[in-house]
C-alpha cells in the first residue's frame, strides 16, 4: 500500500467514523464541549471528504507533458 493509499484510506475512516463519533458524542456533553465537538466534527466530515474527492478526481486526470526548452 502506497502513502497515498494509506491517506485515502485514513480520509475515510475521518468521514464514515471519526466525523460521526465526535457528533455523537457532542450530544451528550455540556456547553462548552458540546459546541467544540460538534463543531470538530463538521469541519473533519467536510475538510477530509472534500480532500478525499479532489485526490479522486486528481486520479482521473492525466499529467500535462513536460515542458522542455
Amino acid at each position: 500500500m502506497t502513502e497515498y493509499q494509506k491517506g485515502q484510506s485514513l480520509r475515510i475512516i475521518d468521514v464514515v467514523i471519526l466525523a460521526p463519533y465526535l457528533i455523537y458524542l457532542s450530544r451528550k456533553l455540556r456547553e462548552p464541549h458540546r459546541s467544540i465537538l460538534l463543531v470538530t466534527g463538521i469541519l473533519t466530515a467536510a475538510y477530509n471528504g472534500r480532500n478525499y474527492l479532489l485526490n479522486l478526481e486528481r486520479e482521473k486526470v492525466p499529467p500535462a507533458p513536460a515542458l522542455t526548452g
